[in-house]
């Protein structure tokens, strides 16, 4: 962090002194109760007074808390007690709790009161029962002593307190001249001995001095084995010989080690206080409660990787499971897993060839493990790769093998790209973001805004590659990473240093690496906060869960990954696909999760897109001299999926979106491929339902924000206004099938221009007339006698209006004639000749739309609000939806 607390040169330290200006004074008070104002308070102290107290000294553990809980009412933390989540309160004995902290009721109140979750002034991250902000831990403080409330005194920062406290604080920017800047780089495990080779690298880590150790408070009576795994220092509960030593020499307070057997561990789960002098580890005087492990952590996630295969030592079910540990267990879904990563290979034959020595290779399933490891100027990402070389040199000589078969290696972070200044070009960006947004009719006045917050929030599922869920614009309502399956990218890919402060703008000419950046980009449009003041999410509230994808999704575990995502409380009503495919055989399967039909008698598919909002980007074509949007018009023609299914006659409930450029106005261009030419960036055409902007600064991966064009980003635009109108219906009682949300999207999109009449079949979209929809809307021609808005709203009453009968010219030439009931007319809008563009529903499950429609009767009218109005004076007509006035057969 950007935070230093300076205590003084030692031994002595510095005593507060009169007049000398300090931020933090400290005093002691032996026989009281510590205390300290939050945060900035401090600083409205009077000079010479303490901002904080604290008890004296030999107050072992339980000092410790008090100091660590202090210093964090210091740097702005509540009480852990006052989180909108915390679930005890009915557990407290508030008069005891007042006795003993020597309170009146109000000042327990106080101490108390939740803090609003959409409090500008608060970050309110999850609940953390481990926090050194936790103050009520003691039995007495609760109705029942055995209370599950109850616990001990954290000593040492949790992992949330310690993130909390650096989005507080964020790093100052380093010196870029350095010649060994400070990184963090990353030493990857995988391969058949990932777990026994990461447990080997920990103690040479740690006797070369590389990483020091950390306390741990074991307050639940855990084993050995489970406490590693809780605190990621091994991924499963085994732990070798030689690390069980390595622990037991660390831990010499609560384990001896004979000459011979096994060593004998003496730890005890940590009481209510701990009165303990000496906190240090390696002192032998240590809490009995207290375990010392090694400071570090490891991070693991599933991929695919090549292993030799050697039949007379192992078979394909041991390789898998007890190995490279890609499966939990050999059954079918494993199998499928291995068969669809060697496509070159007979499917039912593989295991046999295996056995007959005629396959040497085969990719499996495999976890990998990354190992971050600080890496200050002293060391350098040098010395970090002499020392695995050196380490994989004596694994490989311990084991008798060779050094090329110990997969240890070090993956050092991309360049770490520094803030621009001011008047960049995405700052100048944000101005066009604001134009773009009043061209979609998003309500961006701060009546409108109040407004949207009252919104219920609505999950949105991302499938895409990876979000940066620890992104700074998230951290009022992160997104929940709710399955890792087998992805392209690999945790041995270098990630991106993250930015010296929140929505710095990314430089020019650093790279967009799609697999960090694609997905958090995309998120961004949809829930940035607006904390670094550059961006800000069109649905702040929705709540984002995200998951890893393939191309057709070829290797996922499971026949229907939507099943698998309900198993961890999925609850989106929308989901955002940017990816897009060409037809392939891997699209098959997406089809059938997607638009629900059986690839196979007696295999049925849920059909996600008859039971939520599917919106999908039109994409983006292929040519000799690189990526160009091609001009689709028919659906048959179409090969992008799943865009070009949105137009299918079952029932379903995608859509498809284009991408336009910033001004909202004209199709997405740029510079691609080879040279220097101009050209579409988006797929486009009659064979594609709306169009969106498709060119907007949002988040990057590590805090950074920028200017990125494709339909993929026009995608969440259109998810977003689905999130809001499913959030608006929400609680009210009316209609909302999603059949019935796609059509509204559509039938409001603007078509006043022949560009947005041609790029897409509906226009681009308009936020604020899709939410309008309690009521008919009409809106006048300005040369009529209208109101001062020239705006009528009200009930048209669908059983008296009848029908209108229309002429247009259809694409095939000539005239023809549409007379359609009025209860089935969306939409009407003055094409600015006289004639109108018709949005209607065409019966047979879809909306159609004609242009240049003339009425046949001249005379024909509409009455609204008591009023007739001749349909040669609407400038626009929007009719209701979801509610009453919205009569269906």
């Amino acid at each position: 962090t950007s935070l230093r607390l300076d205590f003084g040169p030692l031994p002595e330290l510095r005593e507060c002194i009169a007049g000398e200006k300090s931020q933090v004074r400290i005093a002691f008070d032996p026989g009281g109760a510590s205390w300290s104002f939050v945060g900035t308070q401090a600083l409205g102290v009077p000079d010479g007074q303490p901002t904080m107290t604290l008890p004296g000294p030999d107050r072992g553990l339980l000092g410790a808390h008090q100091i660590l809980h202090e210093f964090g009412h210091t740097l702005g933390l509540k009480h852990e007690e006052e989180h909108p989540d915390w679930k005890c309160r009915t557990e407290l004995n508030l008069d005891g709790l007042a006795l003993s902290a020597g309170w009146t009721r109000a000042m327990v109140d106080h101490n108390l009161q939740s803090v609003k979750r959409d409090d500008p002034r608060y970050l309110v991250s999850a609940v953390d029962s481990s926090s050194v902000m936790r103050v009520l831990v003691r039995p007495e403080l609760f109705v029942r002593a055995d209370s599950p409330c109850v616990t001990a005194p954290a000593t040492a920062l949790s992992a949330r307190d310690r993130e909390l406290v650096q989005r507080i604080y964020p790093p100052r920017p380093r010196d870029v001249n350095a010649a060994t800047p400070h990184q963090t780089v990353s030493i990857v495990l995988d391969g058949g001995m990932a777990v026994e080779n990461y447990q080997a690298l920990v103690i040479e880590l740690r006797k070369q001095g590389v990483i020091g150790v950390r306390q741990y408070v074991d307050a639940k009576g855990l084993s050995l084995g489970e406490i590693l795994v809780a605190e990621r220092l091994a991924p499963n509960a085994a732990v070798t010989k030689d690390f069980e030593r390595f622990l037991c020499a660390e831990n010499p307070h609560i384990c001896s080690r004979p000459k011979l057997g096994a060593s004998a561990w003496s730890n005890r789960v940590a009481g209510t206080y701990t009165q303990q002098k000496e906190t240090q580890c390696g002192a032998r005087d240590l809490d009995k409660s207290v375990i010392c492990l090694p400071n570090v952590r490891i991070e693991s996630q599933r991929a695919l990787i090549e292993e030799k295969f050697a039949p007379k030592l192992t078979t394909l079910a041991d390789l898998v499971v007890q190995q490279t540990r890609g499966c939990d267990t050999w059954d079918d879904a494993c199998r499928r897993i291995v068969q669809r990563s060697n496509p070159d290979l007979p499917a039912r034959f593989i295991e046999q060839r295996l056995r007959e020595g005629e396959v040497k290779e085969i990719t499996v399933p495999a976890r990998i493990y990354r190992v971050p490891v600080d890496v200050d100027e002293s060391v350098g990402a040098a010395g970090i790769r002499s020392f695995v070389e050196s380490f994989r040199q004596s694994r490989a000589k311990a084991l008798g093998v060779t050094s090329g078969e110990i997969a240890v290696r070090v993956v050092e972070p991309l360049g770490n790209p520094q803030p621009q200044q001011a008047g960049s070009p995405v700052d100048s960006l944000a101005v066009d973001r604001v134009k773009a947004l009043r061209a979609m009719g998003y309500p961006l006045d701060d009546a409108d805004r109040a407004l949207l917050d009252q919104i219920a929030p609505v999950g949105v599922a991302v499938w895409d590659t990876r979000v940066d869920v620890k992104h700074c614009e998230f951290q009022r309502q992160p997104p929940r990473v709710i399955q890792q399956i087998f992805a392209q990218q690999q945790p041995s890919d270098p990630e991106p240093q993250r930015s010296t402060r929140c929505s710095a703008p990314r430089p020019d000419g650093t790279r967009f690496v799609t697999r960090w950046d694609h997905g958090t980009h995309v998120v961004g449009i949809l829930l940035a906060q607006g904390v670094g003041g550059s961006v800000l999410g069109v649905n702040p509230r929705a709540g984002i869960f995200s998951w890893e994808l393939i191309s057709g999704d070829q290797i996922n575990a499971r026949d229907n990954p939507f099943i698998t995502l309900s198993e961890h409380d999925f609850d989106a009503k929308v989901v955002n696909i940017s990816q897009t495919y060409e037809r392939m055989t891997g699209a098959t399967f997406l089809r059938y999760w997607l638009v629900g039909e059986a690839p196979a008698p007696g295999r049925k598919y849920r059909g996600v897109a008859r039971t939520h909002i599917v919106v999908a980007a039109a994409g983006i074509g292929d040519s000799a001299d690189g990526p160009r949007g091609e001009r689709i018009d028919s659906m048959q023609s179409c090969r992008f999926v799943p865009a070009c299914w949105s137009g299918l006659r079952e029932p379903n409930s995608i859509v498809s979106v284009v991408g336009l450029n910033a001004d909202g106005a004209t199709l997405l261009s740029g510079i691609a491929g080879a040279g220097d030419e101009e050209r579409v960036l988006s797929n486009h055409g009659q064979a594609f339902d709306v169009s969106a902007v498709g060119e907007t600064v949002s988040t990057l991966h590590g805090d950074w924000v920028g200017l990125e064009k494709g339909s993929s980003f026009a995608v969440p635009y259109v998810t977003g206004l689905a999130s809001l109108l499913i959030g608006k219906l929400q609680g009210t009682g009316l209609a909302r099938g999603v059949a019935r949300v796609k059509e509204r999207i559509l039938a409001t999109a603007d078509r006043d221009t022949e560009v947005l009449r041609t790029t897409s079949r509906f226009g681009r979209i308009h936020f604020a007339r899709a939410l309008d929809f309690e009521e008919d809307v009409v809106r006048l021609r300005s040369d009529t006698a209208c109101p001062p808005d020239c705006i009528l709203r009200g009930v048209i009453n669908r059983l008296t209006a009848g029908s209108i009968a229309f002429k247009y010219p259809p694409r095939a030439g000539g005239i023809a004639d549409l007379t359609v009931d009025f209860s089935r007319i969306r939409r009407l809008t003055a094409d600015g000749d006289g004639t109108l563009s018709v949005v209607y529903d065409d019966g047979l499950g879809g909306l159609e739309v004609v242009d240049q429609a003339v009425p046949a009767n001249p005379h024909t009218a509409i009455t609204i609000s008591g009023k007739a109005i001749p349909l040669k004076h609407i400038a626009d007509f929007t009719a209701c939806s979801f509610s009453e006035c919205d009569r269906r057969p």
